[in-house]
């Protein structure tokens, strides 16, 4: 008797269950057909158009400072190679001139060398 009971006590639980959760899915439905109106779906519809405005122009404006960035990279490129340029210019002017230098200093100790043996 006691199976009995419980078996019986199963079946109207489960159908009180199955009931219930019927009448709670209708209840939400109704309440979303309620909630969600042509204006609220108009609304949601703008904000996600001006969402994504929002998100064009900003991509636009992206873009914009990246080739504004490229253009300057590029710019400072070319400075840099011709300062690079002039600076290795300059070194071989240097260079030219301390050997020119080193070239005199030879000369002048040979002259020097050659006084040395005429004054003694």
């Amino acid at each position: 008797m006691n199976s009995k009971t419980r078996s019986e006590g199963a079946n109207s639980v489960s159908g009180t269950d199955e009931g219930s959760v019927e009448n709670m899915i209708k209840s939400l439905v109704k309440k979303v057909d309620t909630l969600v109106t042509k204006d609220n779906l108009k609304s949601l519809e703008t904000k996600f158009d001006t969402g994504i405005q929002r998100i064009e122009t900003s991509v636009e404006s992206l873009k914009s400072e990246v080739r504004e960035v490229k253009d300057m990279s590029n710019e400072l490129q070319k400075s840099l190679e011709f300062e690079r340029n002039r600076v290795d210019k300059a070194l071989e002017e240097i260079s030219k001139k301390n050997a020119e230098l080193e070239e005199k200093l030879i000369l002048l100790e040979k002259h020097n060398r050659k006084y040395n043996i005429l004054m003694v």
